[in-house]
């Protein structure tokens, strides 16, 4: 018999093979939980370079946030993180998926579900500039393919008991204001937009669910322009926080990987709204962290 081979026990369900019992998966000693365009995949980047570190076999997972992902069961989960190998002993591995977070109240209860001693990393960026970031990939997913948005939907949630989107127009992608102004329209409504742009900003509101599950000493938050400017810095409470030994990354390691593939400046109209549809949010963001960001001077 191979050595990877299962058998049913008597439920029906394959009993582990003995590979499977040599050598298990690891689990998450800390989950990333976002936000998009924060600079997660950066961080990704960085904390590969550690030797104490087993990266996921992908960076975004998306089994707390998408329904018929987590339908799979932990088993399908823990799939995606490498084996305790020699190899890998001592080792920690994470799950790095900025879409936990715009999962809110559902995706919190499913981690808090699954390991309510979990490490919580965010990395917020300014939302302003966050939002026009996420409009240049979105128009560059739609002139790739239009129907991206849906079929991600579609992959994320089959029933769409939890995603429900009204839908862009066919102009979408060629004015920023107008774009962000249709979506203000619906948030007003209490209603969602696809390849939605502010609502991925409104980090209190996002955050809230998390603070309520989890114990505060669980959860770091640090801004995207804080990595930026102290990387290293930051890297070292990422390691404290997450029980990783200290480690002296290179120059060449720590070289700045937060390029957005755009050079043209946010539309200082825009730039206003989304100033003003922010404030109150950043300030009970604010409030909630017992720390300011220096957000909206200069984005």
């Amino acid at each position: 018999m191979s050595i990877v081979a299962t058998v049913p026990d008597v439920s029906g369900r394959p009993t582990p093979s003995i590979f499977d019992r040599v050598f298990p998966r690891l689990r998450p000693s800390a989950i990333c939980i976002g936000a998009q365009k924060g600079g997660t995949s950066a961080l990704s980047e960085y904390l590969a370079c550690h030797p104490g570190v087993a990266p996921s076999k992908v960076k975004e997972i998306d089994f707390f946030n998408c329904p018929s992902r987590f339908a799979r069961g932990v088993d399908f989960y823990h799939s995606h993180f490498p084996r305790q190998t020699p190899l890998n002993r001592g080792r920690l591995t994470f799950d790095i998926t900025p879409g936990y977070l715009f999962g809110g109240q559902k995706a919190a209860e499913r981690i808090h579900g699954y390991n309510s001693r979990m490490k919580l990393i965010v990395l917020l960026r300014d939302p302003v500039a966050r939002a026009y970031s996420a409009w240049n990939m979105y128009r560059k997913y739609c002139r790739e393919n239009p129907e991206w948005f849906s079929k991600w939907v579609n992959r994320c949630d089959q029933s769409r008991a939890e995603h429900q989107f009204d839908p862009r127009p066919a102009t979408f992608g060629t004015d920023f204001e107008r774009d962000i102004r249709d979506e203000i329209v619906l948030l007003d409504q209490g209603r969602m937009i696809e390849m939605p742009l502010l609502a991925l900003g409104q980090y209190f509101k996002l955050l809230k669910p998390y603070f309520e599950l989890f114990a505060r000493n669980q959860i770091l938050v640090f801004s995207t322009e804080q990595m930026q400017q102290d990387t290293a810095g930051h890297l070292r409470r990422v390691e404290s926080f997450a029980g990783l030994s200290s480690y002296n990354w290179s120059e060449k390691q720590l070289a700045p990987r937060f390029v957005g593939g755009y050079s043209d400046p946010i539309p200082p109209k825009a730039a206003e709204t989304m100033e003003s549809f922010y404030q109150a949010q950043n300030r009970e963001l604010f409030k909630l962290l017992g720390a300011e960001f220096p957000w909206g001077r200069g984005v």
